[in-house]
């Protein structure tokens, strides 16, 4: 099964989204800025009283919030704007599914991932995301297919694929 893609930045837009809240890092990036800003709340005023001390833990939960989001729309603005066809990431994808694995053709490189290599197939309503390491990521836009049908067939193919070959190994 061979199919062209059209990669747009809102496609790589909508895997960060999706992957933000699922991201352990994301959370351990929280709890850390959150930890330091109570420490460094109460380094400067120590509080005097239970409410204070509460008051504390959500303000600096709120803080480690609030970093996490701004570090994650910087990192955003930075893709996005960087990202472009001729280093590869945006533009024409040439995707086929191989016995092999995932063969992946672009105007700067050709790749095949080797399915018992793939971390997961994750199926949304709008796009397919092959994890292929911990950071990187090919994205099947719903877009590139005539219909819903294909799209699953598309995606039922590329898991059967996958477990077959973890199954070998």
């Amino acid at each position: 099964m061979e199919i062209e893609v059209e990669i747009l930045r809102r496609d790589l837009f909508a895997l960060n989204v999706y992957m933000l809240p699922r991201s352990r890092g994301i959370w351990t990036r929280m709890l850390l800025l959150a930890m330091v800003g109570w420490a460094f709340i109460l380094f400067i005023k120590p509080p005097n009283a239970q409410l204070n001390l509460a008051w504390t833990t959500c303000v600096s939960i709120l803080g480690g919030l609030f970093g996490v989001v701004f570090g994650f729309v910087i990192q955003m603005t930075q893709m996005l704007v960087t990202a472009s066809e001729k280093d590869g990431v945006l533009g024409k994808h040439y995707l086929s599914l191989t016995d092999n694995g995932l063969r992946e053709v672009t105007n700067t490189n050709q790749s095949l991932y080797c399915w018992n290599g793939i971390q997961r197939i994750i199926k949304v309503p709008h796009w397919i995301f092959f994890q292929v390491n911990n950071y990187q990521f090919q994205i099947v836009p719903r877009r590139a297919f005539a219909d819903t049908q294909q799209f699953q067939a598309f995606f039922e193919a590329s898991e059967s694929l996958r477990n077959a070959a973890v199954l070998e190994t």
